[in-house]
């Protein structure tokens, strides 16, 4: 007789970075023993991110996960105008949070069947509560194990904590490497697995290969990931600076190789496309394709602030960070950017790059020592009684 397969219930609530950490997690999981996945997404705009993304949904394919979007209340969809004009005053926040509840609650029968039926509820890290209720009702009553990851597989070990997360001495948190520990810990996160960076794992990296390889594309390209301005991570002087100076290096190193940009799934993509325009370079294109299948053909990478460096790495792209911190940047980030400080290539201005891309071209480029640490294969598994287990 088969061993009954280990039943999973992730619900999505945060962004699209999710499926980053959910799809390796499974993949390396299926690897080890029969596992059964419903990944139910509540911010719409996520899921329809996901059926954007050929890459994303060929993993939901070929994984056998069950992923569909189900209207649960969170923070990141619009409720409408109705409550818009609430929101404005103390009184109709009030009667918009009992209503956000109440259809939550409403709505929260249709989802009775997956969780009695599940061993295990997942969630991401910062967990939105008003999402995430419905799974602390059945970990109450069932005694399911919750566990939670970080929205992105990025590096969190000099991340400003201002409050713990609620419920996460109720939880287990799969991090992705010991020295995010001591943030985890300020984050109220006191059971901690370590499971290894996403990115890194095989069963992933060949989910990436077998992708590309369907694609049939071999064209070389220069890759850039931008990021959004904002107040607490990039200004707006700078963010010009930075997206100018990347072509002109490009242009100048490179010719009239394509260049392909890959907006963060918060930046308004007309307005990145509006100011590519304004630069007239030409040759290049905007992308919605995931970061380590745009990386895998790339010549060369460059990335501002942010985890999707690691996933340039983890396909063998030379791939250099280029960052120049905001005024208030390191409010967030207390040390600097925690990519550089592991020891990851890193430019603040034109020249720096330069010099970066001609180490690549002479051959000189060397992978970061870091690289080897970070891709430590880690097998894990659930064991009996459903006892999560992590062989290092």
């Amino acid at each position: 007789m088969k061993n009954k397969p280990v039943r999973f219930l992730a619900i999505v609530s945060h962004s699209l970075g999710e499926f980053d950490v959910l799809f390796p997690f499974f993949a390396r999981l299926k690897s080890q023993q029969s596992v059964e996945v419903k990944i139910i997404v509540a911010v719409k705009k996520v899921y329809d991110q996901y059926q954007a993304s050929p890459f994303l949904q060929y993993c939901g394919q070929s994984l056998k996960i069950d992923v569909r979007h189900f209207k649960i209340p969170n923070k990141f969809d619009s409720l409408g105008r109705t409550s818009l004009l609430l929101s404005e005053t103390r009184l109709g926040r009030k009667i918009l949070h009992l209503w956000v509840r109440g259809a939550g609650l409403f709505r929260a029968p249709v989802l009775f069947r997956s969780l009695i039926s599940s061993d295990y509820y997942m969630h991401e890290v910062s967990n939105q509560i008003q999402t995430t209720r419905i799974l602390y009702v059945f970990n109450f009553l069932l005694k399911k194990p919750i566990l939670t990851y970080h929205h992105g597989p990025g590096v969190v070990k000099t991340t400003a904590v201002t409050k713990p997360i609620k419920h996460a001495n109720l939880t287990t948190h799969l991090s992705f490497h010991e020295h995010n520990r001591e943030t985890l810990s300020k984050l109220g996160f006191i059971s901690q697995i370590e499971i290894g960076y996403p990115q890194f794992f095989p069963e992933w990296q060949q989910l990436v290969s077998k992708f590309v390889e369907l694609k049939g594309e071999v064209n070389k390209s220069i890759v850039i990931f931008t990021r959004h301005v904002s107040q607490a991570y990039l200004d707006q002087n700078d963010y010009d600076y930075l997206l100018k100076t990347s072509f002109e290096v490009i242009r100048e190193k490179y010719g009239d190789i394509l260049i392909v940009v890959k907006p963060h799934p918060r930046q308004d993509t007309l307005l990145l496309r509006k100011t590519l325009r304004s630069l007239g370079f030409g040759n290049f294109e905007v992308s919605a394709e995931h970061a380590a299948v745009l990386s895998k053909n790339a010549n060369l990478v460059i990335a501002f602030f942010g985890s999707t460096i690691l996933h340039s790495l983890s396909v063998g792209a030379p791939a250099i960070e280029y960052n120049i911190e905001a005024k208030n940047f390191r409010k967030s980030e207390f040390e600097g950017s925690p990519y550089k400080n592991l020891g990851i290539h890193s430019a603040e201005c034109k020249n720096e790059l330069r010099e970066f891309f001609e180490e690549v071209l002479q051959a000189r480029y060397v992978r970061p020592e870091i690289v080897e640490d970070l891709a430590r294969k880690r097998r894990f598994a659930i064991g009996r009684f459903n006892k999560f287990v992590v062989e290092k």
